[in-house]
């Protein structure tokens, strides 16, 4: 058994999966991939990628659903970061949504175009 065997419980769990994105504000559409996951005991790592049209140069929020379920209480019970790599400082924000409970992603988009975005974010089951 390696370290890491040793440490995991019977909890603990990795996988992927397309999680349902919810345009928000200020998007004409988004595309979801396979993303992955690493659930170790309550905490749940997420990373992955998604593409976002914004309708406008405007600040724009897609939600994005969570592969472990969670009751997100406040906004920093999920964080995390997402990057567009086309755009020179293209980043987002990722932090929990209370009322869906899902990730928030949100950012101001600089132009019209569909932009890929990598991000990653981490929570806690409640």
């Amino acid at each position: 058994m390696t370290k890491l065997g040793a440490i995991l419980s019977s909890q603990d769990v990795t996988g992927t999966y397309t999680p349902t994105l919810t345009n928000v504000t200020n998007l004409d559409a988004t595309t979801a991939y396979q993303c992955q996951y690493l659930r170790l005991g309550d905490i749940v790592i997420v990373s992955g990628r998604l593409d976002a049209d914004p309708t406008a140069a405007a600040s724009t929020e897609v939600g994005i659903s969570l592969p472990v379920a969670s009751n997100i209480g406040a906004g920093p019970d999920l964080a995390g970061v997402a990057f567009c790599d086309a755009v020179a400082g293209l980043g987002a924000r990722l932090l929990g949504d209370i009322t869906n409970d899902r990730a928030r992603m949100i950012w101001v988009a600089t132009d019209t175009a569909n932009r890929a975005f990598s991000f990653i974010f981490l929570y806690r089951i409640i």
